[in-house]
Formats: C-alpha cells, sequence, structure tokens
C-alpha cells in the first residue's frame, strides 16, 4: 500500500524513540492535541516517511474526536 484508504483529515509530526530495554525496537509517538481534528471519524492511522512514502499503517473502530479529548498514539516497531 502506498496510502490509506481515506484522506488525510489530520498529520502530525511524531517523536522516534529507540527502546533502550528491547535491542530493534523504535517507539513512535504523536499526540493529536484537544484543539486538532475535531469533528472527524478517526479509523485509519499511518506513519508516513520524511519522503511521503508510507512505512506503516494501522485500520481499527472509529474514534470520533472532539475538543473534549487529546489522543496519544504510541506505535512500537521491531527491526530485526
Amino acid at each position: 500500500r502506498t496510502a490509506l484508504f481515506g484522506p488525510t483529515v489530520v498529520s502530525k509530526n511524531v517523536a522516534a524513540l529507540v527502546d533502550p530495554n528491547v535491542r530493534g525496537r523504535v517507539i513512535f509517538t504523536a499526540v493529536l492535541l484537544y484543539s486538532d481534528g475535531n469533528g472527524y471519524a478517526l479509523s485509519e492511522f499511518g506513519l508516513q516517511m520524511f519522503n511521503g512514502d508510507l512505512y506503516a499503517m494501522s485500520t481499527r473502530g472509529v474514534i470520533t474526536k472532539d475538543a473534549d479529548s487529546q489522543l496519544t498514539f504510541i506505535w512500537r516497531s521491531t527491526i530485526l
């Protein structure tokens, strides 16, 4: 796959951290603040590389984002 199934409605920077406890694991974290993405039904999430290629994606049940919610996404990837 080269893209998500639906349109991109929110795009956030991701913090990457090498896990000091597990060899080859990287932890990616992104936060949707209270003011981000309100009113959208979110069901797909992806990690996009700097060059625009999609590194990974996930599809899940719908989360309807509103101003009362802040969402933190943590994605763990182990490279063998």
